[in-house]
């Protein structure tokens, strides 16, 4: 939260104050099986796993670690930031059970619902959705978010 607030703040300013568009450069990095899903705003470069694919390397499945991916987000400053996309329990290496100090500072987010991916459906009703609340709820209750 702590790095999230000035990026909070400039939106709502910027909203508030503005009728311009507002974009954020951003990628979803990560996979279902063994991973889990990262939305990371901030980084102007292509971070992948494949070789010579990418601009900046990060080995497949790795999220916590000084190689993982919250390391890498946070060598980008304040304004690099990830927002956990439908977490399972035991995702991002297991973070839900095990603290870690880099991702906590990188992790300024998650998601608490999430739809089907191919869906065409247009009404959808939240109760049908697959919830994710609680899948890391023991994870982000570790977090200090106001120091």
């Amino acid at each position: 939260m702590r790095k999230l607030l000035p990026v909070i703040l400039t939106i709502i300013v910027l909203a508030l104050h503005s009728a311009t568009f507002l974009a954020l450069h951003g990628m979803e990095w990560g996979v279902i099986i063994g991973g889990g899903h990262v939305i990371v705003y901030g980084i102007d470069s292509l971070i992948r796993w494949e070789a010579g694919e990418n601009q900046i390397f990060v080995p497949k499945n790795t999220y916590t670690g000084t190689a993982g991916l919250f390391s890498i987000i946070n060598r980008f400053g304040p304004n690099a930031i990830a927002t956990l996309a439908h977490p399972k329990t035991r995702d991002y290496n297991n973070i839900s059970a095990l603290y870690d100090p880099a991702a906590d500072s990188a992790i300024v987010g998650s998601a608490l619902a999430s739809g089907s991916a191919f869906s065409t459906n247009l009404s959808y009703n939240p109760g049908k959705w697959n919830s994710t609340k609680g899948n890391c709820y023991q994870y982000f209750r570790n977090i200090d978010f106001y120091s």
